[in-house]
């Protein structure tokens, strides 16, 4: 199973800009420790966009289309529900997309993977999916 791991990136405060990358990489590590295979566009662009034009770079676009690209090779979706998610144009479409496509969409609140200190670690929480299904935490 392929798992997309989608959350709300862009912020016009850069410094929320990298708290939010930092949570979703240590998430994306989290459940990568549990024995899940994940795909996280934030984590996989951050290291890439600033080697590319700048008409690539920030071409929205482009990355909506180069991001569901990967979904369509998913079999689940999880939307970590950081602050702005459900404002946020990308993961908008990434839920839509999977809507379409029969794929299981997560929805997961940060304390189900980040411990309230920061560090990695579950806590008694679920989440609810878009089918209503509860998805208990796994430690």
């Amino acid at each position: 199973m392929i798992t997309y791991l989608a959350a709300p990136y862009w912020h016009h405060e850069e410094s929320i800009r990298k708290e939010r990358l930092e949570l979703v990489n240590k998430v994306a590590a989290k459940l990568i420790e549990q024995g899940e295979t994940i795909f996280s566009p934030l984590t996989y662009e951050a290291g890439i966009k600033r080697y590319l034009p700048a008409t690539i770079e920030y071409d929205s676009g482009f990355w909506h289309n180069f991001d569901l690209t990967f979904l369509a090779k998913c079999d689940r979706l999880i939307v970590l529900t950081l602050e702005g998610w459900e404002e946020s144009v990308g993961v908008t479409l990434e839920i839509e997309f999977a809507r379409e496509n029969d794929i299981g969409i997560f929805y997961a609140p940060l304390p189900y993977y980040i411990g309230f200190d920061g560090t990695t670690k579950g806590n008694d929480q679920t989440t609810k999916t878009d089918r209503g299904e509860l998805i208990p935490n796994s430690n």
